[in-house]
């Protein structure tokens, strides 16, 4: 386990984990895997970072009910669809624990000086794609101004007041 990670053994992440080791055929309890692993001179550290999981239902029922029925809309009003998402990042964020030696906490460098910056983006089916980047944090006004933009060289479809 120091020497090699989960990817090298076909898995998309790169910390070992408890249900990683399941899958290995391993059924000890969280307390032996502890013990063994402090025998080996293991011990948990924070991890890289932390997955989160999807709602099957609500993706399925987005797939085949919802967006069939936005893009119908948009087909008829000659209009584009775009999706739009927000991320940021922060050059001292860090969270969570990973296995390593005991004693030797894993050191990330990072520079003294912090920064956060946030980036909101648009990209149509067709591959179309808006970003802004922007420091601070995203309010309502804020995204008001982002939507414009995304906006701009678009024509208003048919029947639709206002324009933009």
């Amino acid at each position: 386990m120091t020497d090699q990670t989960p990817l090298q053994h076909g898995f998309e992440v790169r910390l070992w984990t408890l249900s990683i080791l399941r899958q290995f055929g391993h059924t000890m309890s969280l307390s032996s895997v502890r013990r063994v692993m402090s025998q080996l001179g293991i011990t948990v550290l924070k991890p890289l970072y932390r997955a989160w999981q999807q709602d099957p239902e609500r993706v399925q029922k987005w797939e085949t009910e919802e967006f069939p029925a936005i893009k119908q809309q948009a087909r008829e009003q000659g209009a584009t669809v775009f999706f739009a998402d927000e991320a940021g990042i922060r050059s001292d964020y860090h969270t969570g624990t990973t296995w390593a030696p005991a004693g030797q906490t894993p050191v990330v460098t990072a520079t003294g000086r912090r920064f956060s910056l946030n980036m909101l983006s648009a990209v149509s089916p067709k591959g179309e794609f808006r970003f802004m980047l922007h420091e601070g944090t995203v309010t309502a006004p804020f995204f008001k101004t982002f939507l414009q933009r995304v906006m701009v060289g678009a024509t208003a479809p048919a029947g639709v007041r206002g324009g933009r």
